[in-house]
């Protein structure tokens, strides 16, 4: 714990046509945060917590991260 930093996160879900419009607006799915060593371990960690729903389709998710 003491080498672990505090990440927040953003999982994004923005569904695409076959020509790569937007199909609808992109919609935030989940937000939290995450305590993790670094911040590869962190995006491991997310990309654990997206909804199954979501997760399905990834090339329509985007997770956005920052040190908190």
């Amino acid at each position: 714990m003491k080498d672990s930093k505090v990440f927040e996160y953003v999982v994004v879900y923005a569904p695409l046509d076959k020509e790569g419009n937007e199909v609808t607006a992109p919609k935030i799915v989940k937000y939290g945060q995450v305590l993790s060593k670094n911040e590869q371990k962190a995006v491991m960690t997310i990309a654990r917590l997206v909804p199954e729903e979501f997760a399905q389709h990834p090339d329509f998710v985007d997770i956005l991260i920052r040190p908190f």
